[in-house]
Formats: structure tokens, sequence, C-alpha cells
């Protein structure tokens, strides 16, 4: 039988030291990170303080102009002021849509294809009406001419007119003719005898200057169809989508500056505000009336 003769505080007493320790660190830890919290929290609460100050401040600001507009707008002479910015800046903006469409034209035109004049108009909502005019010497050309044009994105028709057909042909045989070279369909069947097609070749041949108006005269700069040509005329429709915009109808100067002049009743703004191209701002009824805004769908079209 053995006996333990060692006090059972002793073992104990070398387990409570480490338990001891630990809670120390324990409290220590958990001060510095109440420390760190109260300070962390200290410096967002002061960081939001600032910027609600720096908030209520641009609001202030805000408010200030948004009463100086009303006051302005409250004042019937701001509003052919304001009227009269919308419908420079209208046409300011609308400025470049013809050009630019055009020369998006100018890229598909083939090079057989002399164009004369060109000129585009409105057809709708997004949608114009492009005519052009000039000249071509085949039948063939005047097909491909189609094929052409058609590869413009948003050509949705296309239509043509004006090719008289001079095409050379081999004509029927005769008597005079068994051989059959190409003639015009204004021409007759070439003699096969000598002195018979020599007789014809020099029937054609009387003409000395140049056939046709304006050719060899410097100071007609448009020259016509050249001889055996035809001038020929097409018509292209196209529809704009996202990428590409065929909006072509442009605001009304005359429209919007005589209607500024004619705004005493609420149904003479509303019924004249309709056919320009601006809407004139209603009178003030108990409150501020909202500035007038510009609106480039009702008036009138241009081209070149």
């Amino acid at each position: 039988m053995k006996l333990n003769l060692v006090p059972t505080h002793v073992a104990k007493e070398k387990a409570s030291g480490g338990a001891i320790f630990v809670m120390f660190l324990l409290i220590i830890v958990g001060v510095i990170g109440a420390v760190a919290m109260v300070v962390l929290s200290g410096q967002a609460l002061a960081a939001s303080k600032e910027k609600e100050n720096e908030a209520l401040g641009r609001a202030a600001h805000a408010k200030a102009i948004s009463d100086q507009a009303d006051a302005l707008m409250a004042d019937r002479k701001t509003h052919a002021v304001v009227r009269n910015v919308s419908l420079a800046q209208a046409m300011l903006a609308h400025s470049t849509v013809y050009p630019n469409l055009y020369d998006k034209i100018r890229l598909y035109v083939p090079s057989y294809y002399r164009v004369t004049s060109m000129a585009a108009s409105p057809g709708g909502d997004n949608t114009c009406i492009v005519t052009l005019t000039g000249v071509l010497t085949t039948y063939q050309q005047y097909a491909d001419l189609g094929l052409a044009f058609m590869r413009m994105p948003g050509a949705i028709g296309y239509s043509p007119s004006g090719y008289q057909i001079n095409d050379p042909y081999v004509p029927n045989l005769t008597p005079q003719d068994m051989v059959g070279p190409r003639i015009r369909p204004n021409e007759g069947n070439i003699p096969q005898d000598p002195q018979a097609r020599l007789a014809y070749l020099m029937q054609k041949g009387t003409n000395t200057g140049y056939l046709g108006s304006g050719y060899g005269d410097d100071s007609v700069t448009l020259k016509p169809a050249m001889p055996n040509a035809s001038m020929v005329t097409i018509t292209i429709t196209l529809k704009g989508d996202l990428k590409n915009s065929y909006e072509l109808q442009t605001p009304s100067p005359r429209d919007t500056l005589s209607l500024g002049a004619s705004t005493a009743t609420t149904s003479t703004a509303a019924t004249g505000g309709a056919a320009s191209g601006f809407n004139p701002p209603p009178p003030p009824q108990g409150g501020n009336p909202p500035p007038p805004a510009a609106n480039t769908k009702g008036g009138k079209a241009g081209g070149d």
C-alpha cells in the first residue's frame, strides 16, 4: 500500500497559476479592444457628421438656386429668352444632320453613277426619303445600281426611273447585212458592201463639235447626260434603328417665334405648341410654370 503524503493543494496551485495568467491576458486584450472600438466609433461619427454638414450645405445651395429659377420662370419675359435659347440650340444641333446623311450615302454611290443632285426629306419618325439624280451609260449599270444602294443600313425601298435603253444589240440579218454588227436602237443595219458601208459611216460622221449642251463650254458647270447615256433618278427609303438614325424633321423657327407673342391663354398656347417646333410654356396659375421644352419633330423639313 502506497501513501501520498503531498498535500492536495500543491498540485492545484500549479494549475490555477496558468489560469490566472490567461485571465489577466484576456482582460488586457478586452480593454485594448474596447478602447479601439471607442476611438474608431468616434472617428466614424465625426466623418458622418462632416458629410452630413456638406450635404446640407449643397442642399441649401440647390434650394437657393431652385428658388431663383422659380422666380425667373414666374416672369413672362423669361419664357421668351428660354424659348429662343432652346430654339437656337435645337437648330445648331440639327445643322449637321443633312451633311452627315449625305456623307453616309456618298460611301455607297458606285463609281459609274455620276451624281448631279442629291436631296433628302423626312418620311416620318426616324425615316427619310433620299432622291438622287445622275448619269448612267449602260442597262447593266442601271440594274446594278439598286444592288449597290440596297446595301445601305436601313434601306427598305428603292425606286429607279428615267433610263432610256440605248445599248448596242445584234440586229436581224438582212440581204445587205449578213453578218449583223452591233448597232444602237436608233441606227440601221450596217451594210456589208464596202462602198455602201463607207457612205453609211460618212453619213454618221457629219458632227464636228460636242454632242449635248454644255460640253466644251467651261461656263456650264453642271453637265447633262453624255451622248448615248441617260439621266436616271432614284428614290431610296431609309429607316433608322438603334445604331443608325435617319431623323430629319427640323424645328420651325417661324412658328416658334410667332407663338411667343400669342400666349395669352392656356388654350391658345396649347394649340400653337402642337403646330410648332417648340411648346410654349403655359401661363402661371398659382405656381411656377415649367420651362419650355424643345420638340424637334414638329417643324418643316428641308433638303439640299
